[in-house]
């Protein structure tokens, strides 16, 4: 098995490397456009946290735009991993199309949901103390660099992970199969949620949901 997961781990790290630049560029661009807004402000007194933020709507369909091309890279890339099985499946298949609709909607919308949330706060915070608009300048970089930091690793494997593993599932339902064993990384950094799951059997209805920046990997069983 660790062979096994090494190759996949290759596949996963080329595409995480993708999501991360994406997202730096994307978040960079939702920085630059806070903080302008933020400079055309005289007085921090006449500031509500809503009128400085980022417009939604254009956000949340960029992120879609980003989001899908890469999803259906690592679904594809999931399906493949079946090896021969593969041939059964394509990311073609109405239910792989539905897959990655849902995913890459409302799941990947919820990056600018917090995004937002953590502005409101910190901005709200900065007003109701007299923060001049320099101070709230330099809030907004402070949630933009976790954004475009940590937030950015754990959303790239987290999004990777789920499409070349639900890749691997819709493959292995379209052909029959009915159960799957849970294999960790077996190193210092598998979390005491997934340790104890490892090597564990599920059934492919029943498999229990993966935690955020969760690497483990699922390998099908074959009933004789």
């Amino acid at each position: 098995m660790p062979a096994i997961w090494e190759g996949w781990r290759e596949k996963w790290d080329r595409t995480e490397a993708k999501w991360i630049r994406e997202l730096k560029k994307f978040f960079q661009s939702q920085q630059d456009d806070v903080i302008q807004k933020l400079k055309t402000k005289k007085g921090i007194m006449k500031i509500m946290p809503d009128e400085v933020l980022f417009e939604r709507a254009f956000y949340d369909e960029l992120i879609i735009s980003i989001a899908k091309p890469l999803l259906i890279e690592a679904f594809s890339e999931g399906i493949e991993a079946t090896g021969e099985l593969s041939s059964a499946f394509s990311v073609t298949d109405p239910l792989a199309i539905q897959w990655i609709r849902e995913r890459g909607g409302t799941k990947i919308k919820g990056i600018n949901t917090t995004t937002l949330q953590r502005l409101r706060e910190t901005l709200a915070e900065g007003i109701s103390k007299g923060e001049s608009i320099p101070k709230l300048i330099d809030r907004v970089g402070e949630v933009f660099k976790e954004a475009k930091g940590r937030r950015a690793e754990a959303i790239a494997r987290t999004e990777t992970l789920e499409a070349f593993r639900n890749g691997q599932i819709l493959t292995w339902e379209k052909v029959g199969y009915k159960m799957i064993e849970w294999w960790t990384a077996e190193d210092e950094r598998v979390c005491p949620e997934c340790m104890p799951r490892h090597g564990q059997k599920y059934p492919l209805d029943g498999i229990p949901e993966r935690h955020v920046n969760c690497r483990c990997a699922l390998i099908a069983i074959v009933e004789e």
